[in-house]
């Protein structure tokens, strides 16, 4: 699944593709400023969830890391949204 997040740092969005089935804490990585971003997983979508890095060092959890895909404007083109927007339109 594809969630977006935006990435305070240098001000942009990220697009990341999660696996469906995909549960718990994860670190993902804005794919311009190398941003930490620290969020729960639910089936594979970001929550709005946070948490600290100092939790996972804590607890001594595992939190999986990810590379976000950066676009300046959440509105920039997204060729595979844009077949499936169609897709789903068509039908």
């Amino acid at each position: 699944m594809i969630s977006e997040f935006y990435c305070d740092q240098c001000r942009g969005f990220n697009t990341i593709d999660l696996d469906n089935e995909l549960n718990g804490l994860h670190t993902i990585i804005c794919g311009k400023c190398n941003h930490k971003h620290f969020r729960c997983v639910t089936d594979g979508k970001l929550s709005d969830i946070r948490f600290d890095e100092k939790i996972i060092e804590r607890y001594k959890l595992n939190a999986f890391i990810y590379v976000g895909k950066w676009r300046e404007k959440s509105w920039e083109k997204q060729p595979f949204l844009s077949e499936l927007w169609a897709e789903t339109v068509l039908q």
